[in-house]
């Protein structure tokens, strides 16, 4: 599909942005759901094996999930790299044409 946009006009500017934010709110989206996921499992391990052990468990503590924030980092940086690369190798003229 990046291809055959690039064919129609648009910058590799325009077609590695394009990518960066699909890939962003892709992985923002992912992120958020493993977030309230784990959020859910942590509650039910609060509540049913540490409350009654007497220990407590900080959910509010921000430390332990700034540690998960270089993956949708990483995730974003070696997909819109990745599209950059391909697209800088790209012919349009070739795609218009099915060489």
């Amino acid at each position: 599909m990046l291809l055959s946009i690039n064919a129609l006009g648009f910058s590799r500017r325009q077609l590695v942005g394009r990518v960066a934010r699909e890939t962003l709110f892709t992985v923002g989206a992912a992120w958020l759901a493993a977030v309230l996921g784990c959020a859910v499992v942590l509650l039910g391990m609060q509540y049913g094996l540490y409350i009654p052990s007497g220990l407590k468990l900080n959910l509010f503590n921000l430390t332990p999930w700034f540690y998960t924030l270089p993956v949708p980092a990483a995730v974003l940086a070696v997909s819109a790299g990745a599209v950059g690369w391909m697209l800088s190798r790209l012919d349009p003229v070739a795609v218009i044409e099915k060489r």
